[in-house]
C-alpha cells in the first residue's frame, strides 16, 4: 500500500531541539534552525522540501523561548502554524501538542527540523527513512530491520555498539493511522519517562513500519552533516553552474555569460600581492565554445549577509566588523589611477537611464507606482519619481563631476563577503571586474554605498523575504522590514565612521538610494520584492535630496 504525498497528509516538523555547541560549528549562530546553509537557514531547507513534496498543511513545533526563530518563520512562512512547548519537554510531549490539531482521517508525516530529505518523499504508507552511512553509534538513533525490511529494533544513541547491520534514522517518519499514533502518544505520556522511541516501537507492533534507505539526506544538527550540506547544496545564480571538489577544496564555476565570469577571474588574478589575501586563489581559467570556466579556492565560511540575518551578534561585534571592512577598503584605495569622468557618467547617469527605461518597458506594476507625484509610506508622505527626478538628475550630474579611481570590488555588499567569525578573516567573492571596460579600478564611493545598502538599507533582509508590504490605497503603503534591533542601531555608527574614513556621507547615501532604484530590473522574478526596493529607494532619495522630513 502507498499514500500520495500531494497535500492530503498531516505534516509535523519538530524544531524544538536545544542548541548544542558540540554538534554545530556555527560561529555567531546560536539557533540550529537558523544555521545558514548556502544562502538560507536549515529550517528553510526542511520546510521547502516538504512543500516541494506536496505538503499543504504544515505545523511546526518550537521551543517557547525561541522567539527569534518564531519571528523569522512568521515572516518567511506565514501559513505554517507554530505550536510551542516548554524548555524541558521531550519529543513525545512536543508531538502530542501538535497531533491534537491533526486530521485523524489523513496519514501523518513527522520530520525533524534539522533534517533535509533531498529526494522525493517515500510513497509507502508506513515508512521510516534511514541511512547506512554511519561510523559510530553514540550520536545516532540506529535501527535494524527484519528480512522483509520492517523495523525490528531501535538503539537510541547507545555508546560503542557495532553499527554493522544497522542504519541511522534520518529524521523522516510516516504513519498511515493517525488515530493509532495519537492514542499511543497519549498512553506514553503516562510513563515515568516518556519516549518517542517507545511510541514508534508500539506502533510498529500493530502496523509494521518499513525501513527504507535514503542516500540523499543531510543532518544539519551535526558538524559533519552541515559540512556535507555546504559542499553539496549550492543555490547558484541562473547563469552559473557550480561544481565542488571536496578533496582539493576547490569550486568550479561554468557560465554562458562568458564575459562576466572572465571579468571576475581577471579581478582575482590582477590584484596586487598586498591585497590578494582578501580573495580566493584562482587555479584555472578556460573557455570552451559558449562557456567560460573558472576553478578557484573554496571557503566554507558563511557570508556576512547570512551572519547579519541569522546570527546572534551583539552591537560591538558589528561595530568591529564594519570598521574592519572600512580598513580593508582603505588598503584597496592605496592603489590609484587617474579619475575617469566618462566612467562615472556611465555608472551614475547612463546606467540609471537604461534601468528606468527597462522598468517602464517590462515592469508595469512598478512603472505604475512611479507615476503619482507623491507616495505615503508608513503614514509619512514622500515625493515620488515625477517630483524628484529633476533633482535626482542634477545630483547625479554633480556626483559624476568628481571622484577618485582606486582598486574596488565593485559589489562590496554583505552577500559577497565571506566571514570567519573566530578570526575575523574576510574573503571577497563575486567581484564586478568591469566598469565600461574590464578593470579592477573604479569609484570607491560605489563600494561604500554597497556596504551601506546592506548595513543600513537592509537589502539582504528584503532578498530573504523578511518584510511585510501592504497597499492601503493607490499611493499608500505599509512597509516593514524584520531586522533585529541591533541592525537599527548601526546607521549612525556607519555614517560617522564613513566620514572619519574620508567619505562624503551625502554621496554615499545618494548612491545607496540609486542602487535600490536601479536594481529593480535585476529582480524581475519577484514583483513584491521589486516594490519593496522601490519604496526603499523613494525613502532614501527623499532623505538625501530633501532632508529627513520629506514633505
Amino acid at each position: 500500500m502507498s499514500i500520495d504525498n500531494s497535500g492530503d497528509i498531516n505534516t509535523i516538523i519538530l524544531a524544538a531541539g536545544k542548541f548544542n555547541p558540540k554538534n554545530i560549528s556555527s560561529g555567531m549562530i546560536t539557533d540550529p534552525g537558523l544555521l545558514p546553509i548556502r544562502g538560507k537557514p536549515a529550517i528553510n531547507w526542511c520546510i521547502d522540501a516538504a512543500k516541494k513534496n506536496g505538503a499543504g498543511d504544515i505545523k511546526i513545533v518550537l521551543r517557547s523561548s525561541n522567539t527569534r526563530l518564531s519571528r523569522f518563520l512568521g515572516y518567511s512562512y506565514p501559513g505554517v502554524r507554530q505550536i510551542f512547548v516548554g524548555g524541558d519537554d521531550d519529543a513525545a510531549t512536543a508531538l502530542v501538542s501538535m497531533l491534537g490539531s491533526c486530521n485523524d482521517d489523513m496519514p501523518t508525516q513527522i520530520i525533524l527540523g534539522d533534517t533535509l530529505i533531498n529526494e522525493p518523499f517515500p510513497e509507502e504508507a508506513d515508512v521510516f527513512l534511514a541511512s547506512p552511512n554511519i561510523k559510530t553509534s553514540k550520536q545516532w538513533c540506529l535501527a535494524t530491520k527484519d528480512e522483509n525490511g520492517h523495523l525490528l529494533r531501535i538503539y537510541n544513541k547507545e555508546r560503542d555498539i557495532s553499527v554493522t547491520g544497522k542504519e541511522a534514522l534520518a529524521g523522516y517518519y510516516k504513519f498511515s493511522d493517525t488515530r493509532l499514533l495519537k492514542r499511543l502518544v497519549f498512553e506514553e505520556l503516562r510513563a515515568e519517562q516518556p519516549s518517542i522511541i517507545n511510541v514508534f516501537l508500539n506502533y510498529n507492533r500493530q502496523v509494521p513500519i518499513l525501513i527504507k534507505t535514503t542516500r540523499n539526506w543531510f543532518d544539519f544538527g551535526h558538524i559533519s552533516g552541515a559540512v556535507q550540506a555546504r559542499l553539496g547544496l549550492f543555490s547558484a545564480r541562473e547563469f552559473n553552474n557550480l561544481a565542488v571538489d571536496a578533496v582539493r577544496g576547490t569550486i568550479t564555476k561554468i557560465s554562458k555569460k562568458k564575459q562576466k565570469l572572465l571579468d571576475e577571474a581577471n579581478w582575482y588574478q590582477s590584484l596586487p600581492k598586498e591585497i590578494s589575501c582578501y580573495a580566493p586563489r584562482v587555479f584555472d581559467v578556460s573557455e570552451d565554445g559558449e562557456f567560460a570556466r573558472v576553478e578557484m579556492e573554496l571557503y566554507g565560511y558563511a557570508n556576512l549577509a547570512e551572519t547579519f540575518i541569522y546570527g546572534s551578534n551583539n552591537l560591538e561585534d558589528w561595530y568591529n566588523i564594519i570598521e574592519a571592512l572600512l580598513k580593508v577598503h582603505k588598503v584597496f584605495e592605496k592603489y590609484t589611477e587617474a579619475p575617469d569622468r566618462g566612467e562615472l557618467e556611465e555608472i551614475y547617469i547612463v546606467k540609471t537611464e537604461q534601468r528606468l527605461a527597462e522598468i517602464a518597458a517590462k515592469y508595469p506594476r512598478i512603472a505604475e507606482m512611479m507615476q503619482s507625484r507623491y507616495l505615503t509610506i508608513n503614514s509619512t508622505h514622500y515625493r515620488n519619481y515625477p517630483e524628484f527626478k529633476e533633482d535626482l538628475a542634477a545630483a547625479l550630474a554633480r556626483l559624476a563631476e568628481y571622484g577618485k579611481r582606486t582598486i574596488v570590488h565593485g559589489d562590496y555588499c554583505f552577500s559577497n563577503i565571506l566571514f570567519d567569525p573566530m578570526h575575523y578573516i574576510f574573503k571577497l567573492v563575486d567581484p564586478r571586474g568591469r566598469f565600461r571596460t574590464q578593470t579592477i579600478y573604479g569609484d570607491p564611493r560605489y563600494d561604500i554605498a554597497k556596504l551601506r545598502h546592506s548595513i543600513v538599507g537592509h537589502y539582504d533582509f528584503i532578498v530573504a523575504g523578511l518584510y511585510r508590504l501592504e497597499q492601503n490605497g493607490r499611493d499608500d503603503y505599509e512597509f516593514q522590514i524584520s531586522s533585529p534591533i541591533v541592525a537599527e542601531k548601526l546607521e549612525p555608527f556607519f555614517d560617522e565612521l564613513a566620514v572619519e574614513y574620508g567619505y562624503d556621507s551625502r554621496d554615499i547615501k545618494l548612491i545607496e538610494g540609486l542602487l535600490f532604484l536601479t536594481m529593480i530590473p535585476l529582480h524581475g522574478d519577484d514583483t513584491n520584492r521589486q516594490r519593496a526596493f522601490y519604496l526603499t529607494a523613494v525613502r532614501k532619495l527623499n532623505e538625501v535630496l530633501y532632508g529627513e522630513q520629506a514633505i
